[in-house]
């Protein structure tokens, strides 16, 4: 695997007209983002234009949330990560759907439809491989197109 090549950007962004709400916003520099087969790692803060403090954003807000969390650490150290369903359970503290037991469809590396789950890996970085169903998961570290 390459080494991941990146830049920590401290600082930001604003809107020239002023007239693109904070949330559009980020949701645009993301989409730019993934358009150019990159990866966003992090989250972002949306600013008044007064300089004041509106909310903060992740790259990733939901159910899987801990997921999410678990797989953007575990990033750094892994390219493949073999997960089992009782793991998969403490990280989330919850019972997996008894879809993902039954159908690898559930684990399929879809970002639109109604796998919304599948964003906790997608965004952290991660795409299922082989999937055992009710044992194991194989998570392989995403990485960007070469060019």
């Amino acid at each position: 695997m390459k080494n991941q090549k990146g830049v920590d950007i401290q600082g930001s962004i604003f809107a020239g007209n002023g007239d693109v709400f904070p949330s559009e916003f980020l949701e645009m520099f993301k989409k730019f983002i993934r358009q150019q087969g990159w990866q966003f790692e992090g989250n972002a803060i949306a600013i008044e234009e007064n300089g004041d403090f509106v909310k903060e954003y992740a790259a990733y807000h939901g159910k899987y949330i801990k997921l999410y969390d678990y797989l953007l650490q575990k990033r750094r150290c892994y390219s493949v990560l073999t997960l089992s369903f009782q793991e998969l359970e403490n990280i989330l503290q919850f019972q997996l759907p008894k879809s993902a037991y039954k159908y690898g469809a559930w684990w399929s590396n879809e970002s639109s439809g109604t796998h919304s789950h599948a964003y906790s890996w997608l965004n952290s970085g991660w795409k299922t491989t082989r999937i055992i169903l009710g044992e194991s998961v194989d998570f392989i570290r995403n990485e960007p197109a070469p060019e």
